[in-house]
């Protein structure tokens, strides 16, 4: 995922775990497979040469359940230039583990 919002969790109340990982973490989180629920290309770009797998850009709904964990990519940065393959000078891409508790 490129970003998170309380509109892709299926029910109320529930509590959210966020925690910053590594780059390794992250590549040990999507070594066995995974869904892509990334929607914006130049972020599938980004995160499929830092992730070292491919990541397709995939405009979809999710609806997160209790008990299920997501990787979260989080691009910063200046505004990516079209068909960015490397991150520009400044930019850095965080990781994060999301648990639906």
């Amino acid at each position: 995922m490129d970003s998170f919002s309380l509109n892709v969790l299926a029910d109320f109340p529930v509590m959210v775990k966020i925690e910053k990982i590594s780059l390794k973490e992250a590549k040990e989180m999507v070594q066995d497979g995974f869904e892509s629920f990334v929607s914006d290309l130049g972020s599938a770009v980004l995160f499929s040469n830092q992730l070292e797998v491919a990541v397709p850009a995939i405009w979809d709904f999710i609806a997160l359940e209790r008990g299920e964990v997501i990787l979260l990519g989080q691009y910063r940065g200046p505004r990516l230039p079209e068909a960015a393959k490397t991150l520009p000078p400044g930019a850095v891409v965080r990781w994060f583990r999301v648990t639906v508790i």
